[in-house]
C-alpha cells in the first residue's frame, strides 16, 4: 500500500487548516470547561448494512478536529484523512473533500451541522451518550439515517502513527 501519497496529503491537509486560520482559537463555541469536543477525540466504530466502519477524531487545537477514515481489511489497516471540524471565526463547520456543513449548534454533549444544499446530507447531528456511544444522525430528504458509534481504543495507536508519520513528511 502506498502510504507516502497519503501522508503528504494529510500534512497538506491539517497545514492549510492551521494555516487559514486566526492565530487566537475561538472560545466562543466552547462550553463552561472549555471542552465541548474532548468526548469525540478517539477512535469509532459503527455498523452500516450489518458491516462494521471505523473512523478517528484529533483534537488539533480547541478549534480544529481532523476526522480520519480507517479501513480494515484482513491484517491491512489504511487510515485517510477525511475532513475537519473547523471551530474558528472565519468558518464554523465541518469540511471534507466533496462538501462542507456549517455549524448549527454545538453544546458539551451534541453537535449539529447542516447544509440545505445537499441532497445526501442535509443535517448531521452528533450526540455524545452516557455509555462513551455517540449516535449520529443524518438527514436528508428521503428520511434519516442513525449509526450509534463506540469507541475502540485500540485503533487509537494505529491513528497516532498515522498521524506522527505525516508530522515527520
Amino acid at each position: 500500500m502506498a502510504l507516502k501519497p497519503i501522508l503528504s496529503f494529510l500534512a497538506i491537509m491539517i497545514s492549510c487548516c492551521i494555516r487559514s486560520q486566526d492565530p487566537q482559537p475561538s472560545k466562543k463555541l466552547m462550553d463552561a470547561s472549555g471542552k465541548p469536543l474532548d468526548w469525540l477525540q478517539g477512535s469509532w466504530k459503527g455498523m452500516y448494512n450489518n458491516a462494521p466502519f471505523y473512523e478517528a477524531w484529533h483534537k488539533v487545537n480547541d478549534s480544529i478536529m481532523v476526522n480520519f477514515r480507517i479501513e480494515i481489511k484482513g491484517p491491512d489497516t489504511a487510515v485517510k484523512e477525511n475532513g475537519a471540524l473547523l471551530l474558528t471565526s472565519n468558518f464554523r463547520g465541518y469540511r471534507s473533500k466533496s462538501a462542507t456543513w456549517m455549524l448549527v449548534s454545538l453544546s458539551d454533549e451534541r453537535i449539529a451541522l447542516g447544509n440545505d444544499t445537499l441532497k445526501y446530507a442535509n443535517r448531521i447531528i452528533w450526540s455524545h451518550s452516557q455509555n462513551d456511544h455517540w449516535l449520529t444522525e443524518i438527514h436528508n430528504p428521503a428520511g434519516t439515517i442513525n449509526y450509534d458509534m463506540e469507541k475502540v481504543p485500540w485503533l487509537d495507536p494505529v491513528v497516532n502513527r498515522f498521524i506522527l508519520n505525516a508530522r515527520k513528511q
